[in-house]
């Protein structure tokens, strides 16, 4: 995938989210809290778990290292733990 195709991904397609075990509200509010987030955090995030990419394909797919791919990806899911917690949309 490259950077140019990422661009026309849309973070509202429910296919990004989606998981069988959550509940209706689950979702929304999972939803809701990715939405919050910066666009590179949602970018990230998409490419590990949806597209399920690994860190080196990640990095060339953002033109990074996949060091620095691995720390992006954790400093995102540490923004969307806060948000989870917050619990407010």
């Amino acid at each position: 995938m490259s950077k140019e195709n990422l661009m026309t991904v849309s973070y509202d397609d429910d296919s990004y989210f989606v998981n069988e075990n959550m509940s209706c509200y689950e979702f929304e509010f999972l939803k809701g809290c990715i939405k919050k987030l910066k666009v590179d955090d949602q970018e990230i995030l998409y490419l590990k778990f949806s597209c399920g990419l690994e860190y080196s394909e990640i990095s060339k797919t953002l033109g990074i290292t996949s060091a620095t791919a691995r720390k992006r990806l954790q400093y995102a899911k540490n923004r969307l733990k806060i948000l989870l917690e917050k619990g407010d949309l």
